[in-house]
C-alpha cells in the first residue's frame, strides 16, 4: 500500500515579539515552543501583557488601532470592552462606546470630548467603517478626523465580525493589530507587515493557503482551540495568543441595555418613516459631514474655500457659504512672489 504524502509547512523565521520590551527578558516567539493553554490562575497574564504594549505604543506620540473579530456569538464586543476597561481608567459605556453616531456626534466624541491616550470602541453596528457603510465624501470627512486624532494618541478599538469587511485604508494603513476571536475567550494577534512594498500586508492569501493544506484531512471536530493555536503561529505576523476574563457584571449589563436601547430606537424609526424622509434623513446626516469636513480643514489645516472645493469636489460658492455659517473666514491664499 502506498504511503500517504503528508504536506509539511516550514515554520516562519524567527522575529521580536512586540513584547520584546518587557522588563523581563528580551521575549521571543518560536512556533516550536508555543505554550500550553494557560492555567485559570494564570489567565489574564498574556492579555495584560498585550494591553502593556499597546500603552507603551501610544505614549511614543502614536495611536493605536486595534481590530477584533470572530464568528457570531463568540464574544467581540465583550473582549472590546475588556480591552477598553483595561487600558483606559476612565472607561464607561457611556463616554468610551460608540454605537452610531452622526456626524457632528462623531466629531465631538473624537476630537473634543476625551483627552490623550483614551480608548474609543466602535461598535459593531457602526456601518461607516465598513466598505460600503459610507459615501466617497463621508469617508472623507472621517480620514481627515483620523489624522487629527493620530496626534492625540487615542487607542481606537474596532469589533467587526469579518476583517476583509474593513475598508481598505482603514485595514491595511490604520490597523496596528488584529486580534481574532477563535473560541470563546481565546484570541489570537497579528501584526501587519511593517514595510509598504507588500500588496497584501497581513499574509490572509498566504495563511489561507496554508491553513488549507493543514486542515483538508482533518475534520472540523478533530481541531481544538490549542490546534487552532498551533497552526494559526505559522502565519507571517502572528504575535501571541491570550486569554481573557468576561467584563464586569455592571459595565456588561449597560452595554446590552445600550444596545437594545438603540435596536429599539431603529425598529421605530424605520416603522414611522417611508422611504422618501428616510432618504432625506440619509441626506441631511451626509450634508452634516461635509460641513464638519470642511470646518475641520479650515480650522486646523488653514485651507481655502478654493482648496477645499478642489479636494471635495463641490462648488467654491458653496463652501463659502458653510464657512460663513460656522463663523469662519476664508484664509487668504499664499501668493508665490514673482521675482523676474
Amino acid at each position: 500500500m502506498p504511503r500517504k504524502k503528508v504536506v509539511e509547512v516550514e515554520p516562519p523565521e524567527q522575529y521580536t515579539s512586540i513584547f520584546a520590551d518587557e522588563d523581563d527578558d528580551t521575549y521571543y516567539m518560536y512556533v516550536s515552543e508555543l505554550d500550553d493553554v494557560v492555567e485559570e490562575d494564570e489567565k489574564e497574564q498574556k492579555f495584560n501583557k498585550f494591553c502593556r504594549a499597546v500603552k507603551r505604543h501610544v505614549r511614543e506620540d502614536r495611536d493605536a488601532v486595534i481590530v477584533v473579530t470572530g464568528a457570531e456569538g463568540m464574544g467581540k464586543s465583550a473582549l472590546g470592552l475588556r480591552l477598553g476597561l483595561a487600558l483606559d481608567d476612565n472607561f464607561t459605556i457611556e463616554r468610551n462606546v460608540m454605537f452610531d453616531p452622526d456626524a457632528t456626534e462623531f466629531y465631538e466624541k473624537l476630537v473634543n470630548s476625551l483627552p490623550k491616550y483614551s480608548v474609543i470602541v466602535f461598535d459593531e453596528s457602526m456601518k461607516m467603517l465598513y466598505k460600503r457603510g459610507w459615501q466617497a465624501k463621508d469617508r472623507l470627512f472621517l480620514n481627515t478626523i483620523f489624522s487629527i486624532c493620530r496626534k492625540q494618541n487615542k487607542i481606537f478599538i474596532m469589533c467587526i465580525p469579518n476583517f476583509l469587511d474593513l475598508d481598505a485604508y482603514y485595514r491595511n494603513w490604520r490597523a496596528l493589530y488584529w486580534v481574532h476571536v477563535i473560541e470563546r475567550g481565546y484570541a489570537v494577534v497579528f501584526e501587519k507587515k511593517w514595510h509598504q512594498f507588500s500588496q497584501d500586508p497581513w499574509s490572509i492569501q498566504k495563511g489561507e493557503r496554508m491553513l488549507d493544506s493543514m486542515t483538508r484531512k482533518l475534520r472540523h471536530k478533530e481541531v481544538d482551540t490549542k490546534s487552532k493555536d498551533r497552526m494559526l503561529s505559522f502565519i507571517d505576523g502572528y504575535q501571541t495568543s491570550f486569554t481573557w476574563y468576561k467584563p464586569d457584571p455592571v459595565t456588561w449589563r449597560e452595554y446590552k441595555r445600550k444596545t437594545a436601547k438603540k435596536i429599539v430606537a431603529e425598529a421605530v424609526v424605520g416603522g414611522k418613516e417611508n422611504k422618501k424622509e428616510t432618504k432625506r434623513s440619509k441626506l441631511d446626516q451626509a450634508e452634516d459631514a461635509i460641513r464638519a469636513s470642511v470646518k475641520v480643514l479650515n480650522v486646523t489645516k488653514g485651507y481655502t474655500a478654493l482648496q477645499i472645493s478642489t479636494l471635495l469636489g463641490m462648488p467654491k460658492d458653496k463652501i463659502r457659504k458653510y464657512l460663513r455659517e460656522a463663523g469662519l473666514e476664508d484664509s487668504k491664499p499664499f501668493r508665490r512672489k514673482n521675482y523676474f
